[in-house]
């Protein structure tokens, strides 16, 4: 069990006993290594377990806090000779930073509090707050630390909310905002700022007061009444002191929630957070009144959200909100006739891109299907991905918007007169979905949208737009995260998925693969700009980005398109041997150059399809006979946190850079070979065939491994059986030419039957 007392918090102990202070600086010596490691500032730990310790965490709370840690999984590692990258927390139980929080409670109280605060806010934000409260309460007068130190803290550490276990801080937000929704079903204008941004300081500042009212026990209880952000913050004294409060709206108790049974349930709750204006007015303000009551009389606080005293503040944007919460954030101000119909054409919309879509490679030469690129999860679970965002469903009505849309946009005379009256993305789709809307009618002799008038039909398409677009933004990750926030409505961002969606829409424009890639690990890792292709891991918020080809290398699957094309996420922070601390990125060094340090194919044999007087390939041919090594090097620039990696394919001759880069798109939109073998006849005629168009003989070569090749030929890259390197020349030969990638167990004829029938004189390569 850790220990409730702080282990590090020398300038508290130095003022009760020489001899607990000595031991304690004793047990901070042994934090620098563990700290450096994940890029922490030892001096941060301190103030953070005197902030634990104030925040006075209830026990449960701590005790599963205990267990997110004792159950968190090993760090990945990927190793290349001399370069090791390593994606989250060191789980050592002799000697990390996770075995020093789990010993600590006041470092899980810290963490827990992150975990609260992280709900609607990315690290930054978080971080700022955390600050803020030791600002407050006095902690920065004895350890004047920057707020930057919290932040990296809060980088390393705030991953570890996936591993909580039982109840975590989106579900406590997630079942506060049903029980909005569900006491107050009508359209409440009083409520409607419960989801708008406050400003970071006062609400550490409201925090602040509530906890140190608390914890006074002339007090009997203490009354806190507000909206502005307010779920977020009955969210946050919900999950941190669970049994001490209360949240209700005007006329309902949402917590404790009905179907909880919560231990001491009997005695006497110290915090009641009412969810209603502070003053008297119809429109929502941007003040809280905290009012501590005693026996005798009661003393309001006044808190304003916002610098000025301006009410109409609570038309300030949004906040984010966990996934499963968009619905009800949405129903706050919306009917629920509105937004059923939001949910049903935003399902629709999904439906419609991702089996209509394509995507374009990086030169804009071929495109895929969009269904052929997304990962395995996302495959499996679009259909359903606005159940993720708290939607439930009409399967038959989304079925038949979904026909509909087929209809309209893979009828080119209406799609092309749509596409040139209206250049606009968003008032496109808008035209795409009323004539939608008239066609349901014709169709189903009801009305596509339940009983929408024209203004509401505006928001309604505005909504389903913004909502399809950020659903789609999961479609190469392969698995849904807790950092996945629900984004609301902002023009900028709108219009974003308003070309997302009409480059779908329309297969012939289609989308960018990689431009969509970038946008994914942005919505991943809020606030990452400098995403590159080129990149292969991206740490931020807590969490790393990595290509699944990282794991691939070592899976033998490095010729799978959907896996090469996928995303994955990991909690923690992102590190690389010979390296202090964390990295931000993990890409490849600048390659312009790769092809110009192959040597010429001059004397590649040619491939002889007749032996033995019978028409058969020798596949042992397609082996790689050459004495070929895959190597890597690496430097690391300190001013940019990036290790930058160049991998090499070497034989006898020479050395090759390679790119991942170009090998990922090339067998992304590679066209795959897993034809049956032919008859003997069948063959026999097409060799006929291809000799006759002089398709054989010298102009269908071996291409060895690590060559470039020659204009005018064709190739079949002696690549077989290592998976590697096949991924590697696929980037080199694909730059050039139309590649073909064989399948396991497919003829080597097959492969260039197909390569034939689908180029004829156009130059391509197989990868064998």
């Amino acid at each position: 069990m850790s220990s409730i007392q702080p282990q590090f918090d020398i300038v508290g102990a130095a003022t009760t006993s020489t001899t607990v202070a000595s031991a304690l600086i004793r047990n901070f010596g042994k934090l620098f290594n563990q700290c450096f490691q994940e890029g922490v500032q030892p001096l941060v730990i301190p103030p953070l377990e005197r902030l634990g310790s104030w925040l006075m965490v209830d026990a449960d709370r701590l005790r599963d806090g205990e267990n997110t840690f004792l159950k968190m999984p090993a760090p990945k590692l990927w190793s290349w000779h001399s370069l090791s990258i390593i994606v989250g927390l060191s789980n050592d139980p002799k000697d990390s930073l996770v075995r020093t929080v789990i010993q600590d409670q006041c470092l899980i109280a810290a963490f827990l509090c992150l975990a609260a605060c992280t709900t609607c806010f990315d690290t930054q934000m978080a971080s700022s707050l955390m600050h803020e409260l030791m600002r407050l309460n006095g902690t920065l007068k004895d350890y004047s630390i920057p707020g930057h130190m919290v932040h990296q803290f809060a980088e390393a550490i705030n991953g570890c909310t996936e591993f909580i276990v039982g109840e975590k801080p989106s579900d406590v937000y997630d079942k506060l905002a049903k029980g909005v929704n569900h006491a107050t079903s009508s359209i409440t204008p009083q409520l409607g700022n419960l989801y708008n941004a406050g400003d970071t300081a006062q609400l550490a500042k409201i925090i602040y007061e509530t906890f140190e009212k608390m914890q006074n026990q002339d007090f009997q209880f203490v009354w806190l009444k507000g909206t502005l952000q307010g779920l977020w913050l009955a969210s946050f004294f919900v999950w941190l002191r669970p049994k001490e409060v209360v949240v209700q709206v005007p006329g309902s108790i949402i917590y404790p929630f009905p179907d909880q049974h919560v231990e001491g349930e009997g005695r006497f709750r110290r915090l009641i957070i009412s969810l209603e204006n502070s003053g008297t007015g119809a429109i929502p303000d941007s003040f809280w009144h905290i009012t501590p009551w005693t026996t005798t009389a009661s003393i309001p606080v006044r808190i304003s959200l916002q610098d000025d005293e301006n009410t109409k503040g609570w038309l300030k944007r949004e906040h984010p909100s966990p996934l499963k919460s968009a619905r009800c954030q949405l129903s706050l101000t919306r009917s629920t006739r509105v937004v059923t119909n939001i949910g049903n054409v935003a399902a629709a919309l999904v439906v419609t891109a991702i089996q209509n879509g394509r995507l374009w490679n990086q030169c804009h030469t071929i495109s895929q299907p969009l269904q052929d690129l997304c990962s395995e999860s996302f495959l499996g679970s679009y259909p359903g991905i606005l159940g993720e965002f708290g939607f439930t469903i009409d399967l038959a009505r989304r079925g038949n918007i979904v026909r509909i849309l087929d209809r309209i946009i893979t009828n080119k005379a209406v799609l092309s007169s749509i596409a040139t009256s209206h250049t606009n993305d968003i008032e496109f789709l808008k035209e795409v979905m009323v004539a939608s809307s008239r066609e349901y009618v014709s169709e189903f002799q009801e009305p596509m949208l339940f009983n929408s008038s024209s203004a509401e039909e505006e928001v309604v398409f505005e909504h389903a737009i913004h909502l399809a677009g950020e659903a789609l933004l999961f479609a190469f990750c392969d698995k849904l995260s807790m950092s996945f926030l629900y984004r609301p409505l902002e023009p900028f961002r709108l219009s974003e998925n308003a070309k997302l969606l009409r480059s779908l829409f329309q297969a012939e424009v289609g989308y960018d693969f990689w431009a969509l890639r970038k946008r994914v690990i942005q919505t991943l890792i809020p606030g990452s700009t400098a995403i590159e292709s080129g990149d292969l891991a991206v740490a931020g918020n807590g969490y790393v980005v990595y290509s699944r080809a990282l794991t691939a290398w070592n899976e033998g699957l490095m010729t799978d398109r959907r896996k090469i094309a996928s995303l994955c996420i990991f909690p923690g922070p992102l590190k690389a041997n010979n390296v202090e601390g964390k990295i931000s990125r993990f890409t490849e060094d600048k390659e312009n150059t790769s092809l110009l340090s192959r040597f010429i194919n001059l004397h590649a044999d040619s491939v002889n399809i007749y032996q033995n007087g019978s028409c058969r390939l020798d596949e042992s041919e397609a082996i790689n006979k050459a004495r070929t090594q895959i190597n890597h090097s690496y430097r690391f620039e300190n001013a940019v946190q990036t290790v930058y990696m160049i991998t090499f394919i070497k034989s006898d001759s020479n050395r090759v850079p390679t790119s991942w880069r170009r090998s990922i798109d090339a067998i992304a939109f590679a066209a795959y070979v897993a034809s049956p073998d032919f008859t003997t006849s069948q063959l026999r005629s097409l060799v006929e065939i291809w000799t006759t168009n002089n398709y054989l003989g010298d102009n269908l070569r071996w291409c060895t491994v690590g060559m470039v090749t020659r204009p005018g030929i064709r190739y079949i890259a002696t690549t077989s059986e290592n998976e590697q390197i096949r991924f590697l020349e696929a980037g080199s030969l694909g730059a050039e030419l139309r590649l073909f990638i064989r399948t396991r167990g497919t003829p080597l004829l097959s492969c260039i039957a197909k390569a034939i029938e689908a180029c004829q004189d156009e130059e391509w390569a197989i990868i064998a």
